[in-house]
């Protein structure tokens, strides 16, 4: 049946039909081809309906400090055991600045593969990056034996030798918890 022999009201009632199952669509008439196409204010939206976040993305925020944590543990391991005196000569003046640094990569490549890269959770792996480099002496205290063999033996050594357990310390400041 030919669009153009059809009355006016088996095209309405056909219409009516087929709006239910278009879900945004809209069905056009060339000559006695019909087309479906979709309405732009339709796709839009579908667009606005869809949540940003789900309530389950709170739950994304500890893994993301821990990973940061992770990734400067790695870093100063990787640190204690390859970094020779001729590469700690070509690091230059602050090798605090490069190890930080060196972390937050490491973070954030370990977030993107653990799909926890959003700017949000960014920060909250820089914020990880942070306590880890102002709080991972703890661990030569709370742990030795482990932080020995992440770590090396002489790393716990000199841990234990410069600072006090149960501190967050940058520079001269110490903060006691």
């Amino acid at each position: 049946m030919t669009i153009s022999s059809a009355s006016f009201n088996d095209r309405l009632a056909r219409i009516e039909k087929t709006r239910k199952s278009a879900k945004g669509r809209i069905q056009l008439h060339i000559g006695d081809q019909e087309a479906w196409v979709t309405n732009d204010s339709a796709m839009l939206r579908r667009v606005i309906a869809k949540p940003r976040h789900s309530r389950l993305a709170v739950f994304k925020v500890l893994p993301a400090l821990m990973v940061g944590a992770i990734g400067m543990m790695i870093v100063t391991a990787l640190k204690m055991r390859f970094l020779t005196p001729e590469l700690a000569e070509k690091v230059g003046s602050n090798p605090d600045l490069v190890l930080v640094f060196a972390a937050v990569l490491t973070a954030f490549g370990l977030g993107m593969v653990l799909r926890l890269a959003s700017v949000k959770l960014m920060a909250v792996q820089l914020l990880g990056v942070a306590l880890a480099f102002v709080g991972l002496h703890n661990i030569a205290f709370w742990e030795p034996d482990m932080a020995a063999l992440a770590f090396t033996p002489d790393w716990v050594e000199q841990q234990t030798a410069q600072f006090e357990p149960r501190t967050l310390r940058y520079a001269e400041t110490t903060i006691r918890f």
